[in-house]
């Protein structure tokens, strides 16, 4: 969760909430430890979930924790332990989120119940972790401005020579831009970078 303040007479603080991939083994485990409220909290998921999210946020593994249907119930909890272990040091005048965060953020504005919106992100995770696994798939993020240095530039460039043999040595100015895409996991699982990469500069060439 960041904080942020705008200037003025006094604090005014907005709380944004992170979304998937901010997840990390032993998040909530020291807050568990030493506030009565977050440990409550984590009581009050593990009757909503049906195991034990605190444990597997202490121990994972990692690899158990990036898996979509526990990465997003761990993170909302830990989202909103990180904001109820404050108490009454924020008075928030707005919130936001990011992705799912926005879950967040209606539950702390109270149009969601706890368990409610536990619910909803848990249903969320479980249906995003079911299609990854039917269909395997990459994200690429394009950086038109991007700035890469000398080896980030010819690895591009021997992506290009891979997927397009047959190009001339001279890079166009799409195959130029398709070098600030940078390809990695979709959904729970890492997918094939080299198709995302394809796949982006396909879209690029459109």
């Amino acid at each position: 969760m960041a904080v942020g303040g705008v200037s003025g007479s006094a604090l005014r603080v907005i709380p944004v909430f992170p979304g998937q991939g901010s997840q990390t083994v032993g998040m909530g485990r020291d807050l568990a430890a030493n506030v009565p409220a977050v440990r409550e909290l984590f009581e009050r998921s593990n009757a909503v979930l049906g195991f034990d999210l605190l444990e597997l946020q202490r121990t994972g593994p990692d690899e158990r924790l990036r898996e979509t249907l526990y990465s997003q119930p761990a993170i909302f909890a830990t989202n909103l332990a990180l904001y109820y272990a404050l108490g009454d040091a924020l008075h928030p005048v707005a919130s936001a989120g990011h992705s799912f965060g926005e879950v967040c953020s209606l539950t702390i504005a109270g149009a969601l119940s706890y368990e409610d919106a536990l619910h909803i992100v848990d249903e969320r995770g479980k249906a995003m972790q079911h299609a990854a696994e039917l269909t395997p798939g990459g994200m690429s993020a394009v950086r038109p401005r991007c700035r890469q240095n000398r080896a980030g530039a010819e690895q591009s460039d021997r992506q290009r020579r891979e997927i397009f043999p047959s190009r001339h040595a001279r890079s166009s100015p799409a195959d130029r831009r398709a070098g600030c895409v940078h390809s990695g996991g979709g959904g729970s699982r890492s997918g094939n970078s080299r198709r995302g990469f394809a796949q982006a500069v396909h879209a690029l060439q459109q």
